[in-house]
């Protein structure tokens, strides 16, 4: 969770360092398109591994509704399948990048704010990568398989394992059950195994823990809520697609 980027802090450097006029509309649409396309990387990079946003966003094609992405990108993405078949989730970072250079060409962005951007891009591009990759090397099932059949296997053991058992012997039966009272022993019925039931209690609560854990991207009530996270970004920074 800690890795999922959040767009707020390079909105406030783009706005801060953007020296513009407040009359001038092209600065005013670099900063637009350069937090947009920001907001357009995080899309297309998590909808490859959250199952909310792949429903909300079926294809790209969904992307145009909402006005993240315009009708000549989708153009431009889908002319680029025949060249790179692989995901191009990092392809509106560039057009970030280049935004920023066209910034500081024209005098827009000073020079020495340039790397700050850049370094604030970068740590998106960082973060995005870290969550495709924890997608891509998953926990391997054979790991998970053991855990569940060990866990399972040690209970159906343990229902014969841990009954108790009367000895044949009564004299013997008696120094096993010696109560601080005196030397009479005492008869000890224990029918139902309450620890093992806590134990059980216990083990598969952390198995079932353990499952859920291994993809935070789902649909359960404990996974991320992604596209609630999405509608925060989109109406914090207000973002529109303007035509050209």
């Amino acid at each position: 969770y800690m890795l999922l980027p959040w767009p707020d802090s390079f909105a406030l450097k783009v706005v801060g360092l953007f020296q513009a006029d407040p009359g001038d509309r092209r600065a005013r649409l670099m900063r637009r398109n350069v937090i947009r396309y920001i907001t357009l990387s995080y899309c297309i990079a998590l909808r490859t591994v959250s199952f909310r946003l792949k429903k909300r966003f079926p294809n790209l094609e969904h992307l145009t509704t909402t006005g993240i992405m315009r009708p000549d990108e989708l153009a431009l993405f889908q002319k680029l399948d025949e060249k790179l078949t692989a995901n191009k989730w990092f392809l509106p970072l560039v057009w970030a990048s280049r935004i920023i250079t066209d910034g500081l060409a024209e005098g827009k962005i000073k020079p020495q704010c340039v790397s700050t951007l850049m370094a604030e891009l970068c740590k998106v591009r960082e973060g995005l990568t870290a969550i495709l990759s924890y997608d891509w090397v998953c926990v391997p099932l054979v790991y998970t398989q053991l855990v569940t059949l060990a866990v399972y296997s040690y209970f159906a053991a343990a229902l014969l394992g841990a009954q108790w058992v009367v000895p044949e012997s009564s004299e013997a039966y008696k120094d096993l059950y010696k109560t601080s009272l005196g030397d009479q022993g005492a008869k000890l019925d224990l029918w139902y195994p309450f620890f093992l039931t806590l134990q059980f209690a216990f083990f598969v609560g952390w198995l079932k823990v353990a499952e859920t854990l291994i993809n935070p991207f789902g649909e359960d009530d404990d996974d991320f809520e992604l596209n609630r996270l999405l509608d925060r970004h989109l109406s914090l920074i207000h973002i529109s697609a303007p035509t050209r």
